[in-house]
């Protein structure tokens, strides 16, 4: 019987192995790691702040204008 172990180096890394990219900047997104996923986008958490303004930008306004809700 034979059994699929990871390299020597995978065991040893804070996380385990490669499961996504980041829509943003690319960086590998590793098992075990915090990241987020909408509408068919990943983001790491260094490029989050653009992600979620890029989602949100419906949704921008500035406070103190005739726009204001």
């Amino acid at each position: 019987m034979h059994f699929k172990t990871d390299p020597p180096a995978v065991k040893r890394g804070p996380y385990g192995r490669p499961c996504g990219r980041c829509s943003l900047c690319g960086r590998t997104l590793l098992r075990g790691e915090q990241g987020w996923y909408l509408n068919g986008r990943s983001a790491c958490a260094d490029c989050f702040p653009a992600f979620a303004r890029a989602e949100l930008a419906d949704c921008e306004i500035v406070f103190g204008t005739e726009e204001e809700a």
